[in-house]
């Protein structure tokens, strides 16, 4: 039995993760944690405080009534318990009789009389205060009273502390925001770049101020600068890779005639000399068709090595419908298709035989010779791959505010999984059939570089087999390019 080690098992994608949430969930606890301790300092303070002033007021009390002349006090019925609601008051004698009470006060004394000052006897806060001629006041007031009063008081305090915090946070989420926000020039940037751009971001005008200075902020800076190196060595590289492809394949095209020269002369010796149908003239053939495939692959690397130069950025109104006609001709011309019966006094080009042609007169933004060249493998590709005597159908239409070119065959078609691949270079859907793997490769580097879009489709609808390739364009507002 064996099996693939967990550490060859797939590790989940890794996930993403907000530096803006972080910092504002990381803020707003700080915050939290700060308002809470000065709320908590504000409070204990407060208390501390109100408690003292409530204190200072019973002193004030039991002096009040030590101030009073000693004919004054008359002793009160006695009450068996004490009330709640408000300060009371005892006075006695210097012999522990009692001499006055307030009405709510019991007879009893409330707190020891031997010992003056603050402090709480039970649940009462009293102060026992004794004058010169030995008279001892008794102030007391119920602590469920002063929690009362000091409650509200507090809350009071508290409620505007609490309104502020959802402020606060709401300002810590809008300055966040406005602070992100200095990163939009270049992720916008970054967004308007195609494959082919690979300058310098910090060189970007759209990073830049009125000015001239840097739009980015200062902890951006070594970022950008590490990024505009990475840009930097992957355009050498890439430009090195297409320097290599286009001279190589240039180069090859000098050696690849002389060959096919020096075997077509090969060819004539041996039917001069050799009964027809010899084994060395079909070797001869098979040689002379391997020279041809050599041949066709030379000049798709020669297109493909253009598109990446960038042929394709340069943008001019053309009428594609004539671009399109101008193309078939080309194929008519070079034998690769039949030529369309005449059509009377009318100049307008016939379609070949099998074809359909609804070209409505377009006029889109691209590059005529780019665009030259994603036709003709376009078309390549359906006489290639779709097979001999299937109808095909060639139609230029809008889609969508773009123009779309669309080339449809009833050919046996490709798997509906394969046609991802089918845009990358060296890829074929039958790795037997003949061809280079290059031409959807152009045509998708065609469209992206022109603005548009190349859409695949196999079968053309359920039960009906056949390939459709959609090379779709940003339509032209001026007038277009005569060809």
């Amino acid at each position: 039995m064996s099996g693939a080690p967990p550490s060859a098992a797939a590790a989940p994608p890794a996930r993403a993760w907000s530096l803006q949430a972080r910092l504002r969930r990381r803020l707003l606890a700080l915050l939290a944690g700060t308002w809470l301790l000065a709320a908590g300092s504000a409070l204990v303070g407060s208390q501390i405080e109100l408690q003292g002033l409530l204190d200072e007021a019973l002193e004030d009390q039991a002096r009040r009534l030590l101030s009073l002349p000693l004919d004054w006090h008359r002793p009160a019925p006695a009450q068996e318990d004490e009330q709640e609601g408000e300060t009371l008051l005892q006075l006695f004698s210097p012999q522990g009789r009692l001499l006055w009470r307030s009405e709510e006060a019991p007879a009893r004394p409330l707190a020891a009389l031997d010992r003056e000052g603050l402090r709480i006897e039970g649940r009462w806060r009293v102060h026992v205060e004794q004058a010169r001629d030995g008279r001892i006041a008794v102030a007391a007031e119920a602590l469920a009273d002063r929690a009362a009063v000091i409650g509200p008081a507090l809350a009071w305090m508290l409620g505007p502390l609490l309104a502020l915090l959802p402020l606060v946070a709401l300002g810590q989420h809008l300055l966040l925001r406005r602070g992100f926000a200095a990163l939009a020039p270049a992720r916008a940037a970054l967004a308007r770049r195609d494959g082919r751009d690979l300058s310098p971001l910090g060189e970007d005008p759209a990073l830049r101020g009125p000015a001239g200075e840097a739009a980015l902020p200062q902890e951006l800076q070594p970022l950008v600068e590490a990024l505009d190196a990475l840009l930097g060595r992957l355009g050498r590289l890439l430009g090195a890779e297409r320097q290599f492809a286009a001279a190589s394949a240039h180069e090859l095209r000098t050696p690849l005639a002389a060959a096919q020269a020096q075997l077509q002369r090969l060819q004539a010796e041996l039917a001069a000399a050799l009964p027809a149908g010899h084994a060395s003239q079909a070797r001869a053939a098979t040689l002379a068709r391997q020279l041809q495939r050599l041949g066709e692959l030379s000049a798709k690397l020669l297109q493909l090595a253009r598109v990446d130069a960038g042929v394709g950025l340069a943008r001019e109104p053309l009428a594609l419908d004539e671009l399109a006609l101008l193309v078939l001709d080309e194929f008519v011309q070079a034998g690769l298709l039949p030529a369309g019966p005449a059509e009377g006094a009318t100049d307008a080009p016939a379609a070949p035989p099998g074809w359909t042609l609804a070209l409505q007169p377009l006029t889109v933004h691209g590059d005529l010779d780019a665009l030259g060249i994603a036709l003709r493998n376009l078309i390549e590709n359906s006489l290639r791959h779709g097979g001999p005597g299937v109808a095909r159908r060639l139609s230029l239409q809008r889609q969508d505010g773009r123009v779309a070119l669309v080339l449809e065959d009833e050919g046996p078609g490709v798997p509906g999984e394969m046609l991802a691949r089918l845009r990358r270079p060296f890829e074929r859907a039958d790795r037997q059939a003949e061809g280079s793997g290059l031409g959807l490769a152009i045509v998708e580097a065609v469209a992206r570089q022109s603005g548009g879009e190349l859409l695949l489709a196999s079968p053309l609808a359920p039960g009906r087999p056949g390939f459709r390739a959609t090379l779709r364009l940003p339509a032209g507002a001026c007038a277009a390019q005569t060809l």
